[in-house]
């Protein structure tokens, strides 16, 4: 479900008109800054709640994304950075697409390997961590299911998932989709883990032993 709420435009007059160009043309106008692609992203304000929308650089690696908290190279992070971190449940479009997103900030070498791929999509970003005088934070908007592959029990729940089973084995209401912002969710613990493999494994196990049950007494007949 994407987010919702009152809009509050942005205060800047070029940030404001490329989002409005941008969402009214799928990116077929809006979609570039200095050449490079962008994308829109729409998230909540930490102290207002009130949806806000900023253009960012594409940087994009086998469908993931990053976002570059860089603020032009300034000295101090963007307010969208702040407003991120505080409500990381964020919408994501990239031209005529569509996502709903959780923005996880990266470090040490996963932050190195975006920063290559930022480079490479943007080249002012040296220029900008060379005069900004801080650590220029790299965020990355991930779906839910890539949530849930960095687990090790990613291989059992995300075939649970694909198969359409996954709300009633994690006791949602049946036809349900998992909810990004249901924190049993998206927080993937290892309790919630064991607890939809139990289920998986007594959906799955319950007519096997009815069946052995029922044969059982056949096995021994003359």
């Amino acid at each position: 479900m994407p987010l919702m709420g009152e809009y509050e435009p942005s205060s800047n007059p070029r940030d404001r008109k490329q989002v409005e160009q941008y969402e009214a043309t799928n990116g077929v106008e809006g979609g570039t800054l200095k050449g490079k692609p962008v994308i829109v992203l729409t998230y909540k304000g930490a102290k207002s709640g009130k949806i806000r929308k900023t253009p960012l650089m594409r940087i994009e690696h086998n469908g993931t994304y990053a976002v570059v908290a860089s603020n032009g190279g300034a000295p101090t992070h963007p307010l969208w950075y702040h407003n991120v971190i505080a409500n990381p449940l964020v919408d994501l479009q990239d031209g005529a697409a569509r996502q709903e997103v959780r923005a996880r900030e990266v470090f040490g070498d996963e932050k190195k390997e975006w920063w290559k791929r930022a480079d490479a999509a943007y080249p002012d970003f040296p220029a900008y961590r060379a005069r900004a005088g801080r650590e220029i934070p790299v965020l990355v908007p991930e779906r839910f299911l890539a949530l849930l592959s960095r687990h090790p029990a990613r291989g059992a729940l995300s075939r649970t998932r694909i198969r359409g089973t996954f709300p009633s084995l994690c006791g949602l209401p049946q036809g349900s989709e998992p909810r990004l912002d249901t924190p049993t969710l998206w927080r993937v613990t290892d309790e919630d883990v064991r607890r939809c493999l139990t289920r998986v494994f007594a959906q799955c196990a319950s007519p096997l032993f009815g069946l052995i049950r029922y044969f059982w007494p056949v096995a021994f007949l003359p």
